[in-house]
């Protein structure tokens, strides 16, 4: 895709390495580009922080584990393997705690969707192994979330807050999903109604959603979104996040080369109903750049013929390439996905929800009495201008070396 070849040119060959090594299979041209990577002087201690950082250090060690002795020295192969192990076994005991989960639900009738983690590592990757997840996502309908929720309270799964079944209510009706952990187990398990905190941000009609996937029969495995759904949540998902990691980007590499059988009407249509045609164009763009993923040449010429999301995709290489990638602010996440809206009733949709919406930082505000409930829309900016006040303040004294 354009600008692929000035993308390309990487900063450091740590780099350069790492993009290599982000995807599932290496053809000819990655391969080479590997074994000439592995020749040259690297800094292996910023490499494997670039790799933790981007959630590649499996990915890493699959594709140079078979170097012969004395290419990489011996003490980061063992490191990268001791991880590698390591998160497969964790991966293997939170996909059996998955199935025993959904298992549950299916014997209370409870409908319900696993996405990201064991179900999209599974689908796209083929190895459990090969990916990093550490906890699970489960959707469920509005109407039964309570009653999920309480299924697993029944095994010791709590929010971190005790909530009173007014304060449930408000949860289901503020949040898009509930954090649950587990006094012994270390990880959370996140029931979700929504995809995203907004529905501006992903505006899927969930009442026909789960109309369609009910209707659905059960499949084997871990049952979860239909390639074309999950390569838009994919794109959105990246978009939220800024695609500050580069693992969003192999996801969706992932993605298109498992399925080279998308139905790419459905994906555009399905796309401009959701309003989120420029941030399906951004993850196109990233992928096909920067991994070389299959965008057929119809749909990539539309992609690239939105020259805000070429300009917000060469944006987010410019912030991966520069010292392994640096994390944003809430605030620039913001901006970011203020220049993916493509109308300005979305603009402004965003910024409202931005301003006043309510998250899981906000649980507290639950608690207050319903007649004092209003007050949420005075502390909730108050919270940003304070958070936004202490970041500038960092910064200015980062400046002057403080």
């Amino acid at each position: 895709m354009s600008r692929a070849a000035d993308w390309k040119r990487v900063a450091r060959p740590e780099l350069a390495l790492l993009f290599a090594c982000a995807r599932t299979d290496l053809g000819p041209e990655s391969a080479e580009a590997v074994r000439a990577l592995l020749g040259r002087q690297l800094d292996w201690t910023f490499l494997l922080r670039a790799a933790r950082r981007h959630g590649l250090q499996p990915l890493l060690y699959w594709h140079i584990k078979e170097v012969p002795p004395g290419v990489v020295p011996e003490e980061i192969l063992k490191r990268l393997e001791r991880h590698f192990r390591g998160n497969a076994r964790r991966n293997l005991f939170l996909t059996g705690e998955l199935v025993r989960i959904l298992e549950r639900f299916r014997a209370r009738g409870i409908p319900a969707i696993p996405f990201k983690g064991p179900a999209l590592t599974e689908a796209l990757y083929g190895n459990l192994a090969l990916r990093e997840f550490c906890d699970l996502d489960i959707l469920v309908p509005r109407g039964r979330a309570r009653e999920a929720v309480e299924s697993l309270a029944a095994e010791g799964y709590l929010p971190f807050a005790a909530l009173t079944p007014e304060q449930h209510h408000r949860c289901l009706k503020f949040f898009h999903h509930l954090h649950l952990t587990h006094p012994t187990r270390g990880f959370f398990v996140e029931i979700h109604w929504l995809f995203f905190r907004s529905k501006y941000t992903f505006a899927l009609d969930m009442g026909r959603f789960w109309a369609t996937h009910e209707a659905r029969p059960e499949s084997a495995g871990l049952n979860s979104l239909p390639p074309e759904e999950a390569l838009l949540y994919l794109c959105a998902h990246g978009t939220v996040h800024a695609w500050e990691e580069l693992k969003w980007v192999c996801d969706v590499a992932a993605l298109l080369n498992r399925h080279a059988d998308l139905d790419w009407g459905k994906v555009l249509a399905l796309a401009d109903d959701l309003r989120c045609r420029r941030g399906l164009f951004l993850g196109l763009v990233l992928a096909g750049a920067l991994l070389d993923a299959p965008v057929p040449k119809e749909v990539a010429a539309k992609a690239e013929g939105d020259r805000r999301a070429v300009a917000l995709a060469a944006l987010v290489w410019q912030n991966l390439n520069a010292d392994g990638g640096r994390p944003l602010s809430k605030f620039a996440g913001f901006a970011f996905n203020l220049k993916v809206k493509e109308c300005v009733a979305d603009r402004l949709r965003l910024c409202a929800g931005f301003a006043f919406a309510l998250t899981e930082a906000d649980l507290p505000t639950l608690q207050l009495p319903g007649g004092l409930f209003f007050l949420h829309y005075l502390l909730r900016p108050l919270r940003l201008l304070r958070e936004l006040g202490s970041g500038l303040i960092g910064r200015v004294r980062g400046g002057r070396g403080e």
